[in-house]
């Protein structure tokens, strides 16, 4: 009888196992780790399974590099779907049409991951150069790699592709162990008018599990930063009861002095039982606990809902130039309830500022646009940023990163990686990243509004026309306190820049009337090529002395009010170029006239600019910036550090000859060399001692060809600049 009884228990026992289940949270900002949307362009390590065209198509099997245990089975094999699931029943021959039945369902298919299984197809877009298909990639290493399996670009079958929303972009992620976690994450892309299936179910279509117990639209990330990715983390077992957490703590950089601090938290409910009441703690550094009760809370069970808890205490301690760790932790789930995971209860602050709320200093804004020769609603782009320098002179501080063409830099990319959702996009000084092109004015004239806490000028440059050694020195000078890893950037950017007629310089145009006409005929650029021969591109990012996201330890921790806090930034200049055409094409916006191309130092302008430094991309803030050309061709009169003044060149223009006449406020060695358009030194007039006072020094341009020259004067001390203009 014992023995009859054993078994039974044990009988009883595997089958509670073989019935466990899978739940899931959804997560917002929780992408999983290794994941990377722009890996749909790279050029090594991944896998193509589907291509353009594929139509109720499965990819060929497939081996996950680790044991993933789907189920509580231990598999190693899967095929995808193009319809948006995968299956490891890899004898499957066929993409089971999408159904709208909720899980479990006995038909195929089963011992199915869908991550939204829809009607979708693989076809080519309108920019055959954006990228369709379905392809793996593993991140990682042993024992915590994780296997992705990424669709991209699909559309609706039978749904022309017009806008981003009628194309998709989402992956499933298995993470390598036996606990058989896996991700399904979502991006910017997509219509959230689309319902399907998200979830999993077993061998036999016995047990599954969807997304919110329902059939679900399909979910659509607030834009394409990772940060706003929606993730659903499926996991294999028991889902807690009540499991409250916190996402994050409201708290400003900074507070004035003397002022109360309402501090608040956004809080989810990871578990299975919806919670109505919390309590709300903080600390200030180590001071008292802080408690409050609340109430009316509806935070349904799996992530589904958040809400923003307050306390009924203001914080109001703190002086002028203090920094002090907030932090605040929930407890008593539905007043008397045990919390079942304490470990993503609390968060803290760090180095939250009190200060004078004295942030006085009108701000410039540094705009960022991505952008590449061969993206043919990139110009649309390039007049959109023309209309705002119109507006905003030199308030505006203009950069434009390029991307898989020949103006593409190292910092651009990385730049353009962290930002760029798609070609063009823009930023406004790296804090606002609108999807939407027809919103950057807006974007652009908010941020104006907006008194910055430091003022960045440039206050030295010089270049040596010899060793091409431009530098220039950027003086941070802040109006309150401030506190964090704050950086000091530097930038060199070059307008009017032509290239060869090649796709790696020639500008695609997709608004012309010989290709979409994607404006209508009253677009500017209806009457342009398709491809813009001589294309002028303006503010080409050229370097960024001291990296992409600025040089450290100059400003400290706390930045002191009226202190300049300065970093001297140099770059080589490569040589000139001059660029020739066999075709003709000189319009508004091309010039194939043989001339400058890049690299032409008359066209420079140096940029500073001071920003916050985070591990998160999005919250690197540009605080101030500020720019100079590297020459002012706009005056004829250039005042000069120190002990040199140019007083007046003449005639100028000039035939045959100009005089130049300079005060020297000192007995000094001087050297007066003159440079073309493509700094290229033509003549040195002067090189030795000249008396203070009044001098007058010859310049024969007889030899001369007819353009823009540039003289420059330089002492033991000091040098400046001026234009001469010789026309025959």
């Amino acid at each position: 009888m014992k023995n009859k009884l054993l078994l039974i228990m044990f009988t009883g026992l595997f089958t509670s196992l073989s019935a466990q289940n899978y739940y899931c949270v959804k997560k917002v900002g929780a992408a999983p780790t290794g994941y990377d949307i722009a890996q749909v362009s790279a050029t090594s390590g991944t896998t193509s399974l589907l291509a353009v065209a594929s139509n109720d198509l499965m990819s060929a099997e497939q081996t996950i590099p680790f044991s993933f245990n789907y189920y509580g089975i231990a598999t190693t094999k899967y095929k995808a779907s193009d319809n948006g699931y995968l299956t490891f029943n890899t004898t499957a021959t066929a993409s089971a049409a999408p159904s709208l039945t909720a899980l479990p369902t006995a038909g195929d298919p089963n011992n199915a991951i869908y991550a939204f299984w829809h009607d979708f197809e693989l076809k080519s877009a309108p920019n055959t150069a954006f990228p369709v298909k379905v392809f793996s990639y593993t991140t990682g290493a042993t024992p915590n790699r994780i296997h992705h399996i990424q669709w991209f670009g699909i559309s609706r079958k039978g749904e022309a592709i017009a806008a981003n929303t009628n194309v998709y972009a989402f992956a499933i992620s298995l993470y390598e162990g036996t606990a058989g976690r896996f991700d399904i994450t979502y991006g910017g892309y997509g219509s959230s008018a689309s319902a399907g299936i998200i979830g999993c179910e077993n061998s036999d279509g016995t047990l599954g599990k969807m997304a919110g117990n329902a059939v679900a639209n399909f979910k659509v990330a607030a834009d394409y930063l990772t940060s706003n990715y929606i993730t659903y983390q499926f996991i294999y077992g028991t889902q807690p009861v009540l499991e409250p957490a916190i996402l994050s703590v409201n708290t400003a950089k900074f507070y004035k002095v003397a002022t109360g601090v309402t501090l608040s938290a956004l809080v989810t409910n990871n578990g299975s039982t919806p919670i109505t009441a919390l309590t709300f703690n903080y600390t200030i550094g180590t001071g008292p606990t802080q408690s409050n009760a609340v109430t009316g809370l509806n935070l349904l069970g799996s992530g589904e809902s958040s809400a923003t808890i307050s306390s009924t205490i203001p914080w109001t301690s703190g002086a002028a130039g203090s920094v002090s760790d907030v932090k605040v932790w929930i407890t008593n789930p539905n007043t008397n309830g045990v919390d079942e995971d304490m470990n993503n209860n609390s968060k803290t602050n760090v180095n939250v500022l009190r200060n004078n709320g004295t942030s006085t200093v009108q701000r410039n804004v540094l705009f960022e646009e991505a952008t590449g020769a061969w993206c043919g609603y990139c110009p649309d782009g390039h007049l959109r940023l023309k209309d705002a320098i119109d507006e905003w002179g030199d308030r505006l501080i203009p950069l434009v990163h390029h991307n898989n063409d020949a103006m593409a830099t190292t910092e651009s990319n990385l730049i353009n990686t962290a930002y760029a959702g798609g070609y063009p996009d823009g930023f406004v000084d790296r804090v606002v990243f609108p999807a939407d092109r027809g919103t950057w004015a807006s974007e652009i004239s908010n941020r104006m509004a907006i008194n910055a806490p430091v003022e960045v000028t440039i206050t030295v440059k010089n270049f040596n026309p010899t060793t091409r050694l431009l530098s220039y020195r950027i003086n941070a000078r802040f109006s309150d306190y401030w506190a964090g890893d704050l950086r000091i950037g530097a930038i060199v950017s070059e307008s009017d820049v032509r290239g060869p007629n090649t796709n790696q310089w020639s500008q695609a145009n997709y608004f012309s009337k010989s290709g979409p006409a994607a404006g209508g005929a009253s677009h500017p650029l209806y009457n342009e090529k398709a491809t813009m021969e001589g294309y002028i591109h303006n503010h080409v990012t050229r370097s960024m002395p001291g990296g992409a996201w600025g040089v450290a330890s100059i400003i400290p921790d706390v930045a002191v009010p009226n202190v300049d806090y300065t970093y001297d930034a140099s770059y080589t200049l490569p040589a000139s170029n001059r660029v020739t055409y066999t075709t003709t094409n000189n319009t508004e916006y091309c010039n194939t006239n043989a001339g400058p191309g890049w690299n032409i130092p008359g066209n420079l302008h140096l940029i500073g600019y001071v920003s916050e430094f985070d591990a998160d991309v999005t919250k690197r803030p540009v605080l101030n910036a500020g720019s100079k050309l590297l020459w002012n061709f706009a005056a004829d009169i250039n005042a000069a550090a120190n002990n040199i003044l140019v007083n007046k060149v003449y005639p100028n223009p000039a035939n045959q000859f100009a005089n130049v006449s300079i005060n020297l406020t000192q007995k000094s060695n001087v050297k007066v060399i003159v440079t073309n358009q493509l700094g290229q030194v033509v003549s040195t007039e002067q090189n030795g001692e000249m008396e203070a006072g009044a001098n007058i020094f010859f310049i024969n341009t007889s030899n001369f060809a007819s353009g823009i020259y540039t003289v420059t004067i330089t002492t033991d001390n000091s040098a400046t600049s001026t234009l001469l203009n010789v026309a025959r």
